[in-house]
């Protein structure tokens, strides 16, 4: 029996709410402040009170039997802009960035015979996860309006919304933070869509700072054109398997056997 069958549900929630994250992993603390939780924020219209409150009769992820049959598989950028690379092509997803940008594919299976949430209430549930996550990561997360949209011919929910971090710069003698030196670290534009293969789920997530998203727009425009879902997982099977073993990382998913030595 392989711990994917008992890991697999928690950990495709668990990686598409880290992965959906608004504030960029990259960017170094400015030196000698602190990032506080900016704990309680409530500007977005994302209602995180509706987290988890799903009827039972939803589907619930399932694992498959065959690697290749993962839905992140399926998902490929067909063309990359000049400057942009691949960084991660795994079960847990794809992630490309450029000097100024990200661009994030996350994707998990519901079963042949999932009885799906209606797309609009699966997409306002992932916002709210993102909304959620970005608060206990010291940001801000304020969302327009979600608009009906497509991608790749299939029917899909974009949210557009921004992303604002914070520092705190002086603290009292007991170290909690002073409110009057609290500043604007970072501010992100970020762009998701959310949309559905047969029972497979997608969501697709693009990132810049709030300075240059006139700049990488076009980029952004040009690889969601060229996004396509293969009937067939195996091609990008072996490329993730193949980016896996020249990057030298480990797979995720192991036999329980394997894992007891």
């Amino acid at each position: 029996m392989k711990l994917k069958r008992i890991l697999a549900a928690a950990v495709a929630v668990l990686s598409l709410c880290a992965a959906l994250s608004g504030c960029s992993k990259k960017d170094p603390e400015p030196a000698e402040t602190t990032v506080i939780t900016e704990a309680g924020s409530d500007n977005a219209q994302i209602d995180v009170d509706d987290i988890g409150n799903e009827e039972a009769t939803w589907a619930d992820t399932t694992d498959v039997e065959n690697e290749a049959d993962r839905a992140i598989y399926k998902a490929q950028i067909t063309e990359l802009p000049d400057g942009w690379v691949l960084n991660e092509n795994s079960d847990q997803g794809k992630a490309y960035s450029s000097a100024l940008g990200g661009l994030y594919i996350q994707a998990t299976n519901f079963g042949a015979d999932a009885e799906l949430r209606p797309l609009p209430e699966f997409a306002d549930s992932v916002a709210a996860n993102i909304k959620m996550t970005n608060m206990f990561s010291q940001a801000d997360t304020e969302f327009g309006e979600p608009v009906e949209t497509t991608v790749a011919g299939l029917p899909a929910i974009k949210y557009d919304y921004t992303v604002t971090a914070y520092i705190y710069t002086e603290f009292d003698d007991e170290g909690k933070a002073l409110p009057e030196s609290k500043q604007i670290y970072a501010e992100f534009i970020d762009r998701i869509y959310i949309f559905y293969n047969n029972t497979d789920a997608y969501v697709i997530r693009f990132e810049t700072a709030k300075e240059n998203i006139d700049i990488v727009q076009p980029d952004f425009d040009k690889m969601l054109s060229s996004f396509v879902i293969s009937e067939d997982g195996q091609k990008g099977y072996e490329e993730a398997s193949a980016f896996m073993s020249e990057n030298s990382i480990e797979p995720f998913y192991t036999d329980s056997s394997d894992a007891a030595q």
